[in-house]
């Protein structure tokens, strides 16, 4: 089973870090949650305009930073956020791999 945090619940616009902190801690209790129920977290964007490479910085690079091993599934975002996160991997040396399961879906894991 899969435990979805959606993000347009707290906000649909994110464009900043600022915006992204504010979200971070029901992210991370969300993630709490899934994983005490042996579930996989899911973060959805629908509805959301905007992602930027900050926003995702505050929130998903800080995941999984302090829960490093974990997976997480992002829904409904677009390419170029998902290849902005991916460099920022990259440039700080995490081996995470990103993998498309579908349009729209990307998997984020530890690599082995």
């Amino acid at each position: 089973m899969t435990q979805v945090f959606r993000v347009a619940d707290i906000t649909t616009n994110g464009s900043t870090r600022e915006r992204g902190r504010q979200l971070y801690p029901a992210l991370a209790a969300s993630l709490r949650a899934a994983l005490a129920r042996g579930e996989e977290p899911a973060v959805s964007f629908d509805g959301v305009d905007l992602v930027t490479p900050s926003f995702l910085d505050e929130t998903i690079v800080r995941l999984l930073r302090e829960w490093p091993g974990k997976a997480v599934t992002l829904w409904y975002i677009r390419d170029f956020p998902v290849r902005s996160l991916e460099r920022m991997l990259d440039a700080i040396g995490w081996r995470v791999v990103v993998q498309q399961e579908r349009e729209g879906v990307y998997r984020l894991a530890a690599a082995a």
